[in-house]
C-alpha cells in the first residue's frame, strides 16, 4: 500500500520564528525545513511567516490574521501547524478554535520548550546560536515542529497541542494560578514534556468526536468595540452610516448604567444590533448594596442576560476572549435569539472558570 504525501500549511507566528526586519522567503523556509532532520515526514510543507513585534503580545487582530491565513487556504491544504512562543499560546489556540469554528481537517499548535530562566534567556539571544532560527534547534522546537507535523499527517479533524511526543486536544484548557483574569493564558511547566526527537506521537483522543461542518471562511463579522462614554458619538454615527452587527461596551471600574446609557444602549439593541456589556474587573450585585441600575451578579466567565434588557454581560474574561466568542457567536448566523443563546452557553467549555 502506498501512502500518499499530505500537503500541510506551516505557520511560524511571531518573533520566536524569525525578527520583523529579515525577509525570508517560502524557498528559503522549505530548505530551512528540510534540513532539520533525517527522519522522512509524509507531507508536502508549506511555510509561511507571520510577523509580529519582538517581545509584543500578539494582539487579537493579530490572532485573527492567522485565523484568516487558515481560512484562505483551507481549500488547497490537508491539515496546518501553528508554531508560536509559549506565552499565551492557550490563548491563541483558544481564540483560532473561535474564529473558525468547527474544522473537518487537523489544525496543530506547538512551541518551544521553554522551562526556566536561562532558556529564556536563550530564546532571546538566538542569534547567538547560528543565525536564523538556530537557537531554537537547541531548545527542541525542531522535534516539537516535527512531531506536529507528522501528528497533523494523521489526525483526522479538529485543533489539537503537539509538545514533545504527546497531542493534547484542545479546548480542554483551565483557569491557570493567579487570577480570574488569567484564564487560558500560558504554558507552565506542568505542559513540559521530554523532547522525543523521532516522530513517534501518542495520541490522546477527545471523549467524542463529531463530524465538522464545512469551514465558514467569512472571518469579518462587523463588531465595534467601545467604551461606555463613547456611546452617544458612536449612536449619532451609526445614525447616519448603518449600524454594525455586534457592539461591545466596555464599562467603567463601577460597573454602573445610568439611565441615559440604557437607553441608547436600547435604541442601539432596537436597530438589529447584538449588544454585550462588558466589564473586565467582574460583575457586582444587589447582595453588596449595589444600585439596581448596576450590572446583575454572574459567574465568572459567562455571559448573563439581564431581565427586561436587550442585552447581555460578561465579565472576568479578557477582552480578546470576549471579541472571538462574539465572533463565533454572530458569524453562525441566525436571528438574534440565536445569537445570544451562543453567547451564555459554554461551548466546548471555552468560557468555563476552574478546571
Amino acid at each position: 500500500m502506498t501512502l500518499s504525501q499530505k500537503k500541510i500549511g506551516l505557520l511560524l507566528v511571531g518573533s520566536p520564528v524569525t525578527r520583523p526586519d529579515e525577509h525570508v522567503s517560502e524557498e528559503q523556509l522549505g530548505e530551512w525545513f528540510q534540513s532539520l532532520t533525517g527522519v522522512d515526514v509524509l507531507a508536502s510543507v508549506h511555510p509561511q511567516i507571520i510577523n509580529t513585534l519582538p517581545g509584543v503580545e500578539l494582539s487579537f487582530q493579530q490572532w485573527q490574521q492567522v485565523a484568516r491565513v487558515v481560512a484562505s487556504a483551507y481549500q488547497g491544504m490537508d491539515g496546518f501547524v501553528v508554531v508560536h512562543a509559549p506565552d499565551n499560546l492557550i490563548r491563541g489556540m483558544q481564540l483560532i478554535a473561535l474564529m473558525l469554528g468547527n474544522v473537518a481537517k487537523p489544525v496543530v499548535f506547538t512551541t518551544a520548550p521553554l522551562n526556566n530562566e536561562e532558556e529564556q534567556k536563550a530564546l532571546q539571544t538566538f542569534r547567538a546560536f547560528g543565525g536564523l532560527f538556530g537557537g531554537y534547534f537547541n531548545l527542541g522546537l525542531e522535534a516539537n515542529i516535527v512531531n506536529a507535523i507528522q501528528f497533523a499527517t494523521i489526525a483526522s479533524r479538529g485543533f489539537s497541542f503537539v509538545f514533545g511526543n504527546t497531542a493534547f486536544p484542545s479546548l480542554l484548557t483551565h483557569q491557570v494560578a493567579g487570577g480570574e483574569a488569567q484564564i487560558f493564558d500560558t504554558i507552565g511547566k506542568e505542559y513540559s514534556g521530554i523532547v522525543d526527537l523521532g516522530i513517534s506521537t501518542s495520541i490522546i483522543k477527545p471523549a467524542a468526536e463529531k463530524t465538522a461542518p464545512d469551514l465558514k471562511t467569512e472571518l469579518e463579522t462587523n463588531i465595534e468595540v467601545l467604551d461606555v462614554v463613547d456611546i452617544t458619538a458612536a449612536l449619532a454615527r451609526w445614525k447616519t452610516t448603518r449600524f454594525p452587527k455586534g457592539v461591545i461596551v466596555k464599562l467603567e471600574n463601577s460597573g454602573n448604567l445610568s439611565d441615559a446609557i440604557k437607553q441608547r444602549l436600547r435604541t442601539v439593541a432596537a436597530s438589529g444590533a447584538v449588544v454585550l456589556v462588558f466589564h473586565a474587573a467582574g460583575l457586582v450585585g444587589a447582595t453588596q448594596g449595589v444600585a439596581a441600575s448596576a450590572v446583575p451578579a454572574a459567574t465568572a466567565g459567562t455571559a448573563v442576560e439581564h431581565a427586561g434588557e436587550p442585552w447581555l454581560y460578561v465579565s472576568r474574561l479578557p477582552l480578546e476572549t470576549v471579541q472571538a466568542k462574539f465572533m463565533w457567536a454572530l458569524g453562525q448566523g441566525g436571528d438574534i435569539g440565536a445569537v445570544r443563546r451562543r453567547m451564555t452557553d459554554n461551548r466546548s467549555g471555552e468560557l468555563k472558570e476552574g478546571a
